[in-house]
């Protein structure tokens, strides 16, 4: 009897333990949680494409504030130069730097850009003024909850296309990372582009 006893407590003890990690939880639970963290009223998101293929990686990084009307952001934006040939002769310009930066600032009101300052570049609008992902657990597998000073969920997502509301996207191997608290403050999601690019994206809420 005391055997069973003492088997009884330690199970208990087992469950509650990994219930405290977060590494059984509740079915829909986490995922239903994120989901209306989405929604919560954030000031703003900083969003950063880390893109790296054949040894080289290249970093955008745009900083979103969100107003009442519109939304400001400031954009970093690295990209690969290209070599020109001269009017048509054998004769090409080699760029002094193979990585041009590029800077500027833009406004989004209703999902469309109203007004841009300094270099053009594409601006993923729907990534800063209202992210698009979907936190359902049928669009994942693997997903455990676990804390190491803030809460943290990782998972890999088994349909990029819906978790990323895109269904132009063609990324595949994809991996979610998110840091929170009564908000989610990070999103980090890594994968492998069409290309074989290797992309990470980052997303910190302020």
């Amino acid at each position: 009897m005391k055997k069973k006893i003492l088997v009884t407590i330690i199970i208990a003890i087992l469950a509650l333990t990994l219930t405290a990690c977060g590494l059984i939880p509740k079915d829909g639970d986490t995922y239903d949680e994120l989901n209306e963290m989405l929604k919560a009223d954030y000031q703003g998101v900083n969003f950063e494409v880390q893109t790296t293929m054949n040894g080289v990686t290249l970093v955008n990084k745009f900083k979103s504030t969100i107003g009442a009307n519109n939304t400001i952001v400031s954009y970093e934006i690295q990209e690969l130069a290209t070599i020109d040939q001269v009017c048509d002769a054998d004769i090409y310009v080699i760029p002094g730097s193979m990585i041009i930066n590029k800077t500027g600032t833009a406004v989004i009101k209703n999902g469309v850009i109203v007004e841009q300052n300094g270099d053009a570049v594409e601006i993923p609008v729907n990534s800063l003024e209202k992210i698009s992902l979907s936190f359902k657990q049928d669009y994942f597998q693997n997903g455990k909850g676990y804390s190491d000073g803030t809460l943290v969920f990782e998972g890999d997502v088994t349909n990029p296309k819906a978790f990323t509301g895109n269904q132009n996207f063609d990324g595949t191997d994809m991996h979610v990372t998110v840091r929170y608290d009564e908000k989610i403050e990070s999103i980090v999601i890594d994968y492998t582009s069409a290309n074989g690019a290797a992309v990470k994206v980052i997303y910190t809420f302020r």
